[in-house]
């Protein structure tokens, strides 16, 4: 695997190599000449525990987190997976990125008595918790909306295990009620590994969730995603995987119709993802 470097943090791609078998033979293989059946009872019947989960709830928590761990593949099919497949990769890189500017977020707020995280559709909120040790700030709080029950008990898990136990607290329930939910207005808002399962309309109605509970002056984290993993008729015949894919321009769309102006958009190796920051003036 190839590693770029990137404001001292390094990432993963493939070599170009690989990025030449993937465009000329796995890619279209996968997509158009392998019957979805056929790839599917070949996942069935191996022993990758991201591909199980993959078929069970694709882009779930327990997916981010196979992808996170990025243990050593357990044989051929997961190999295949983990060393081919982009969205491992994607994710991992997003994950790094996410950690560093929000970390670097955190301290923007350093001044202040208490620092508020709002995360709408979290899962575990792995991110978050990370730039939280990171940031080595005590006032930072995250409170971390999930309509998905399956994953507050794993998040508050995570959470103990990293000594964050009394400074989080997992919710589930619907994103607009945020407003009852939180103790007071945030100064981060993040929206990550979520507007690609949303319509427009969708997205605009959490953005608006957002900027309606920031301070003045608070930020809201999020992220585009584009189609360049090449492998998006695969994830819908085997996966039933359906994205709204994004350019950063059509997020920074949402985000100034929802009122916020924009700050920051960087992208990472793979140009899957870009990070969106953008600030409640």
């Amino acid at each position: 695997m190839k590693k770029v470097i990137i404001d001292s943090i390094e990432y993963e791609d493939f070599p170009l190599f690989r990025k030449i078998l993937k465009k000329i033979i796995f890619n279209p293989m996968l997509n158009y000449i392998l019957p979805s059946s056929f790839l599917k009872n070949i996942i069935k019947d191996s022993k990758s525990d991201l591909g199980h989960e993959s078929l069970k709830a694709p882009g779930n928590w327990n997916s981010m987190k196979i992808c996170y761990e990025n243990k050593p593949p357990k044989d051929f099919i997961d190999t295949f997976i983990l060393t081919y497949g982009s969205f491992p990769l994607g994710l991992r890189n997003r994950k790094k990125m996410i950690v560093q500017r929000l970390s670097n977020l955190i301290k923007r707020y350093k001044s202040k008595r208490r620092i508020l995280i709002l995360g709408v559709g979290s899962g575990r909120a792995l991110n978050a918790l990370e730039s939280i040790k990171e940031s080595g700030f005590n006032n930072v709080e995250g409170y971390f909306i999930d309509y998905d029950k399956e994953c507050i008990k794993p998040g508050r898990e995570l959470a103990e295990s990293m000594g964050l136990g009394d400074k989080v607290k997992y919710i589930c329930a619907e994103a607009r009620n945020a407003k009852n939910l939180i103790p007071e207005k945030a100064d981060i808002f993040k929206l990550i590994g979520i507007i690609e399962y949303l319509t427009d309309e969708q997205v605009f109605t959490l953005l608006k969730v957002g900027f309606d509970n920031l301070n003045k002056g608070g930020t809201v984290i999020t992220h585009s995603i584009e189609p360049t993993h090449g492998i998006d008729p695969f994830l819908k015949k085997v996966f039933n995987l359906h994205f709204y894919y994004r350019t950063p321009q059509q997020v920074e769309e949402l985000l100034k119709k929802a009122g916020f102006k924009i700050m920051d958009i960087s992208c990472e190796p793979l140009g899957i993802y870009h990070i969106i920051t953008a600030v409640k003036e």
